[in-house]
């Protein structure tokens, strides 16, 4: 997948089939680097995590992005594998299981705001300007929290 030609040539039953795996088995986090001068860089990760080879090669093949895989702890655990989303399209992907996820929709909308945010910063040439990373902050803070949210029973 490399261009959004060919995102929109995906059909809506492998959107839907790619929300419920990012619902049932998948991230949205953002990931957060303080560098040596300060400055606090974010990145958005989208994946899957799961034990079949198959469903990771089906992922790459219509969805594009990596596959390392990851060895198993102990020889009791099972090697497993996590797709991570590519990166250039990581709002186009997004978009395309917005529809469709349950669980992890707050998550998605709030990357898409992030990730187009930096791509904003990018496109201008400039440095993000201190209020830029707020709010930066504020939604990777969110992205966060709601990856940590614990339902009782009578939520779910």
């Amino acid at each position: 997948m490399g261009n959004q030609k060919e995102v929109d040539l995906i059909d809506a039953a492998k959107w839907a089939y790619l929300a419920g795996m990012i619902d049932a088995d998948g991230h949205i986090t953002v990931l957060k680097n303080r560098r040596s001068t300060g400055r606090i860089d974010y990145a958005l990760v989208v994946g899957v995590t799961n034990i079949n080879p198959h469903l990771m090669r089906w992922l790459v093949q219509n969805f594009g992005g990596t596959v390392p895989k990851h060895k198993p702890a102990t020889v009791l655990h099972r090697a497993t594998y996590c797709w991570f989303a590519p990166f250039k399209n990581l709002v186009a992907i997004l978009e395309g299981v917005l529809p469709y996820l349950i669980v992890k929709r707050e998550q998605a909308e709030l990357g898409i705001l992030l990730r187009r945010d930096l791509e904003s910063t990018v496109r201008q040439g400039r440095r993000p300007a201190l209020i830029d990373r707020g709010y930066r902050g504020m939604l990777c803070e969110k992205i966060r929290a709601l990856n940590h949210l614990v339902l009782t029973p009578a939520e779910t």
